[in-house]
């Protein structure tokens, strides 16, 4: 039987026939051209998103489950989606089966479906040009591909070097909206910061809170210190009790030589690295 699959934005497939048409919305397929178009002319996805932003351009979604199940949602645009779109050969024209591989250093615990990075074109199960109704040309596709590859080999660049000083990487959580918090480094003066534009980076908004790194791992430093001191004081005790003991067993052990000495008995005392004496007679 035909191998069917969910339509991303612009497309919708026909229920009789199950064909793959444009969506008919004349707005949703504007929107969709416009994205493309733009990314022509901007050259980036976070270009385009802030151009969306900007202008309050909304995408429209088909919903594909619910009661709600084909009606059209518009949606502020997310970063994602945008890639999404970029790097998806139905726009133009073409079904693709077996475009994406499991990497295991990428996958997150408990998420199945994490991991997954696009493979290129000649590895794919299946590629089948002019099977729908295109929004780009295939150059087109192939040119947006080269500039997303582009741009992030220019991100890997000048963002490799992250073997920073911030003590709380990953660890900290934004007390407003309760996304995690990114670490940014700069150079003059040298220093970091705690930021979180997770909404920024998906939705184009305005980062939610940034902060100086330096005063906060300090505080959780002195905090976290403190809350050891207790544990700290009861092994230093602990060590010097031990030390006392091995002290009094190896007094008792010298003192039990002198005894035998002193009644004549022949004895032989052999000491291990350990500091405890064995005797032999």
């Amino acid at each position: 039987g035909a191998l069917t699959f969910a339509v991303p934005m612009g497309y919708v497939r026909q229920a009789a026939s199950g064909e793959v048409i444009l969506d008919p919305d004349e707005q949703v397929q504007q929107v969709v051209r416009l994205i493309f178009r733009k990314f022509e002319e901007l050259g980036s996805v976070n270009a385009v998103l802030h151009y969306l932003v900007e202008h309050q351009i909304q995408v429209g979604i088909r919903l594909h489950s619910g009661p709600s199940k084909g009606e059209l949602d518009w949606r502020r645009p997310r970063r994602c989606l945008l890639q999404l779109m970029l790097r998806h050969p139905i726009y133009a024209g073409a079904y693709g089966y077996g475009r994406h591989r499991s990497d295991p250093r990428r996958r997150h615990p408990n998420q199945p479906y994490s991991g997954q990075v696009l493979a290129p074109a000649s590895e794919w199960y299946a590629l089948l040009p002019d099977r729908v109704p295109a929004y780009i040309s295939w150059e087109q596709y192939e040119r947006h591909l080269a500039q997303l590859q582009a741009n992030r080999a220019r991100a890997d660049t000048v963002g490799a070097v992250r073997e920073g000083a911030a003590l709380l990487t990953g660890l900290l959580v934004c007390g407003r909206c309760g996304c995690r918090l990114a670490v940014r480094y700069r150079e003059a003066p040298r220093s970091h910061f705690y930021s979180c534009d997770r909404h920024q980076v998906e939705y184009g908004e305005a980062r939610c809170q940034e902060f100086s790194g330096a005063c906060v791992d300090a505080y959780v430093s002195e905090q976290v210190l403190r809350a050891l001191e207790p544990a700290a004081l009861e092994l230093s005790l602990a060590a010097a009790q031990h030390r006392e003991r091995e002290r009094a067993d190896l007094e008792k052990g010298r003192m039990e030589i002198r005894s035998q000495i002193g009644k004549g008995t022949e004895v032989r005392v052999q000491f291990d690295y350990s500091g405890q004496s064995k005797k032999g007679g």
